[in-house]
């Protein structure tokens, strides 16, 4: 199923990082800080190839849909692909936390969610002559394919995306841009199984090697070290590139909307609460339960460090939850709620980046961790 986050479910505040301490010193298993198997195992049987079997389900829910939407195009059919296209994005955005592995995933993260989507290169390949495949798909440059090409197709620039149905059904191209869709669906999914085979016992089973620090991963020194720097890469990300480009903080201060991640569909806010979500469930062992994360690790080493990390998650969320949908228009109208969101997450990233990295002894190189 996909992850379950009780840290999120709480009270926000005092009450919320009191409750996260409490659950931490009544019901987390004994850890050492010199043996972190423990720690890996229920990571890796809790949080890790439960999240990536839950991007694997939806992802499949997704494909469906769109098929769906794609045989028969109808308000209701396409409302139901796009239910499954935020069900999906909300899986995948979860695993930034914990996206660890073999250098291919580049490429297939790529694949999956690479932005910005470009216009002219879906045009083409809807207008592409002979039958649209999940191969001539996986074919196409990134820009025309995975999660940004969906919601191109799904949605539109307006509030009610009006023009989507007519361009399904009435369109010259219809045919054709019904039948990318489905290929593109059926492109995610087989990217998402990839994922999944990885991680799981009857695939490469990196989820075992990464409990007991063997194979891929070595030691469990550097499982853990590569858990730490995936949470803080997933952090800094949030910071710099998820809110900070949009804000403007690298345009001088001026918000640049055009630069949020998920436009036309405003999944953006969706995108920042889902990536937030994926850094907790590594940090806290909560996915399918409450089990033991890095924050054990640390909290064994550095109980202030780990008091710093539970309260800027917490500050983090609030800050993103205050922030009004959609992003674009509170760039605008709400500027200082995005910019509290951006600060909070710039606190969340420093901590993660020094003071877990310290106590855990992970080196993260300089330009990983400047987010500015």
């Amino acid at each position: 199923m996909v992850l379950s986050r009780r840290f999120f479910l709480g009270a926000i505040g005092a009450a919320f990082v009191a409750a996260a301490l409490g659950a931490q010193a009544c019901e987390t298993p004994e850890t050492s800080a010199e043996d972190p198997r423990p720690v890996l195992s229920e990571l890796a049987s809790n949080v890790v190839v439960p999240g990536f079997a839950a991007f694997d389900a939806e992802a499949e829910v997704l494909r469906a849909a769109l098929a769906d939407a794609a045989r028969s195009p109808t308000e209701p059919t396409v409302a139901r692909a796009r239910d499954a296209f935020f069900r999906a994005r909300a899986a995948w955005k979860r695993t930034e936390g914990f996206r660890v592995g073999p250098a291919d995933i580049d490429t297939w993260r790529a694949s999956i969610d690479f932005w910005p989507a470009s216009p002219d290169a879906i045009a083409k390949a809807i207008a592409m002559p002979g039958q649209h495949t999940k191969e001539s798909v996986a074919a196409l440059g990134a820009n025309a394919k995975g999660f940004m090409a969906i919601e191109y197709v799904l949605f539109d620039s307006s509030t009610e995306h009006t023009s989507v149905l007519p361009a399904l059904t009435t369109a010259s191209d219809a045919l054709a841009r019904r039948a990318y869709l489905v290929a593109l669906g059926e492109a995610l999914r087989a990217d998402a199984a990839r994922f999944h085979d990885l991680w799981r016992a009857e695939g490469m089973n990196l989820g075992k090697e990464l409990a007991e620090g063997t194979g891929f991963f070595v030691s469990t020194k550097v499982a853990t070290d590569q858990l730490v720097r995936q949470a803080c890469f997933a952090a800094i990300a949030l910071e710099s590139t998820h809110i900070g480009k949009p804000l403007g903080r690298q345009n001088g201060g001026t918000p640049v909307p055009s630069l949020e991640e998920s436009p036309r569909s405003d999944g953006s806010l969706r995108d920042l609460a889902s990536a937030l979500e994926g850094i907790s469930a590594v940090y806290l062992g909560q996915g399918e339960r409450d089990g033991m994360g890095l924050s054990d690790l640390v909290r064994a080493r550095s109980a202030v460090s780990d008091d710093h990390v539970i309260g800027h998650l917490a500050a983090t969320q609030k800050a993103i939850s205050d922030i009004p949908p959609p992003l674009r228009v509170s760039l605008l109208r709400d500027t200082a709620k995005v910019q509290a969101a951006f600060e909070a997450s710039r606190a969340l990233k420093t901590s993660l980046t020094t003071e877990v990295v310290s106590a855990l002894g992970t080196t993260v190189t300089f330009s990983e961790s400047d987010g500015d």
